[in-house]
Parts: structure tokens; sequence; C-alpha cells
């Protein structure tokens, strides 16, 4: 199991802490005994040696002992976290991801359709019906017929952070992991862990990207990975001089919405512009600053993700307009490893920014 460099202290608590998981005799007391004793280790190993130390623990990931699994992915998630890395684990992770995700499905989309006829009867009866209440007892009635299923379903629900920990600071293991989970987004509303998961999933890499800033007639083609949602795009838009924002964002600020330090700080500040889809520049710029109601359909909204942007020529088209409104961004990222960037390959002459706008424009439905 382990090499010939693979010694020391780091060694012998990584050992300790496998037999004690798999020792189905072991307490609570002894698991966190040998957890706290690992992490320890791992503060004075080399990196090599914890990557290692990695790699032996992931044979213990299997739905058949979720205790164990549970264990592990918490700590090698935080590992993930602190810049260790492992291809082997990342994917024996993802097929276990698969595996619980597969077994949950049948009852996810039971308490789906369930959750949806809770919800027209909480209708008809004004709202006094307590759904929580209700799909609580359905769950447990739920357990009692489809064990196996409803355990995978607690699975997804608790122990996604360590999941999402390892997936967000390889994002490159992203488009492999979206197709293996396929369908997970349609579970979003009845299990936290489908919902992050399934947000995290859905962000793009090395996207194809096209800003045009009617304020200014700027414009850059570029590539977008790691935007988790549209407030982070504009926070990122605002730290780029290509586009001559009125008011640059703070470095301190950028480097958190990046990916760098503190995943969240309590400051917000007001966004310089409104984000739109590329078919808002059909419509004349003063008509579309004055009848908001009437455009608000093209707005690209802050609690969206990048994924539901509108593409034309392959790219995916941000046309940025004067905000209507002062809207507060708040300073942070969702996934603390997740790095995001905005790679200009191109800056755009005030002519080719008309142009774009000229072919946009005339572009039929």
């Amino acid at each position: 199991m382990f090499s010939s460099y693979f010694t020391g202290s780091i060694a012998k608590s990584t050992r300790q802490l496998i037999n004690t998981l798999r020792d189905d005799s072991a307490s609570q007391t002894k698991i966190n005994k040998a957890w706290q004793s690992f992490v320890a280790a791992t503060k004075h190993a080399k990196t090599k040696e914890v990557e290692e130390a990695i790699d032996s623990l992931a044979s213990l990931i299997s739905f058949e002992n979720l205790n164990q699994a549970a264990v592990i992915t918490l700590i090698c998630g935080n590992l993930f976290e602190f810049g260790y890395r492992s291809i082997k684990y990342s994917f024996i992770l993802l097929n276990y991801c698969k595996q619980v995700f597969e077994i949950a499905m049948p009852s996810l989309q039971f308490l789906k359709e369930t959750a949806e006829s809770i919800n027209a009867q909480d209708e008809d009866d004004n709202g006094e019906y307590d759904e929580y209440a209700a799909l609580a007892v359905i769950k447990e009635d739920r357990k009692k017929t489809h064990p196996r299923e409803m355990i995978a379903v607690e699975v997804l629900d608790k122990y996604y952070p360590g999941v999402i920990a390892v997936f967000s600071s390889m994002p490159e293991l992203i488009p492999s992991a979206r197709n293996e989970m396929n369908g997970i987004s349609l579970y979003t509303e009845i299990n936290e862990g489908c919902y992050w998961i399934s947000t995290l999933l859905s962000v793009l890499i090395n996207e194809p990207l096209l800003v045009i800033n009617t304020t200014n007639n700027t414009g850059i083609i570029a590539e977008m990975s790691g935007v988790a949602d549209n407030a982070q795009l504009q926070l990122l838009l605002m730290g780029m001089h290509e586009l001559k924002p009125l008011q640059m964002l703070e470095d301190k600020y950028l480097k958190i919405v990046r990916g760098e330090g503190e995943q969240t700080i309590n400051t917000s500040i007001i966004g310089l512009w409104n984000l739109n889809n590329w078919e808002i520049l059909r419509f004349e710029t003063e008509d579309i600053n004055t009848n908001i109601n009437k455009y608000n359909k093209y707005w690209i909204w802050s609690e969206g993700t990048p994924a539901n942007i509108a593409v034309y020529d392959n790219y995916r088209v941000v046309v940025l307009t004067k905000a209507p409104f002062k809207r507060s961004l708040q300073i942070q990222r969702s996934f603390k490893a997740l790095k995001s960037s905005i790679q200009v390959k191109q800056i755009l002459l005030e002519g080719e920014v008309l142009e774009w706008i000229r072919k946009m424009k005339t572009t039929t439905f």
C-alpha cells in the first residue's frame, strides 16, 4: 500500500486512521482521535507524503461503509483546499459520487414529484398546509420501503462539502463530473447536496467570452473559467482595465473574487453596469435605459450563472449598459477553492465593437 518513501509520523498516523476506520467496533471517540492525529501529522509532512496518504485513504471510499467514506471525504476535501492533489483520489471520488447519485435517483425523483404535489396543495389551502412537515413524514416512510436509495439521498445531502472541495480545487475535472452526474440539477430544490454540486458542475471552463461595453464602446474577446455566478462575473469585469470602468475594483477585493484568501468579507460595493444578453442590442440605447420593465427579460441576473448567458457566434456575450439603479454586490465567491479568471485574448478597437453591435442589431431571432 505504501512506497518506501512513505515513512515517519504521517505513515504511522495514516495506517492508524485506516485501521480505525476499518474497525466496525471503533467508537466515535477513537475515530476522532485517529482523525486528529492524522491531521496533526500532515502539518509536519512533505507534500509528496501527504499526497501519498490521500492516495492510500482513497481505497476506503465505499457506499457499503458510509461512515468511513464520510470521514475520508471530509479529511481529503480539506487537504485539497490547502493545495494538496491526488488524481487517483479524485477519480475514485468521482466514481463514488456517480454511484451514489444513480442509487439515489429513483427516490430523488419520487421526492421531487411529491414536493411538487405538496406545493400545489399548499397553494390550494392558501399557505396553511405545512409542506415541510408533510415531506419529512414521507421521507421517513420512504426509508422503510427503499432504505438503500434513501441512504444515498442522505449521503448527497450531508457529505457534499468534501466533494465540492475536491472538484473546486481541480476545476479541470468539472466537465467529466458534469457528464457523470448528468441530471443532478433536477433535484436542487429538494436536496442541498444536489444544489451545491449542480451549481459547481454548471461552472464553465475555458469558455469563449465576448464583452461589449456600450457606455464607452470598449470590448474584449476572452476565455472565462471558474465563475460561479453573474455577480462574481460583474466584479471580475470591474477589475479589467481593458473595459475602462469608471471605477476599478480594488485589488484587495479582486483577489477574493478570483479565489485568493478569504472566501467572503463583510463588504459590498455598487455595481457599475447592467449586464445584458446580446439580444438587447436590437433596441435603441436611450429606450433601454429608460424603459426598464420592457427590456429586463434580456438582463443577465446576478443570481444566475454564466452557463445561462446567451451565445452568439460561439461566444457567451455580455453587453454592459448603464445601471438603471444602484445594485449592491457582496465581495465573496461561492466556492472557497475555485479559482476564477477572465483571460483576455483580444482587446477590441472601437470600430470592431461597433461592427459587433451592427451584426447583432441586424440578426433575426
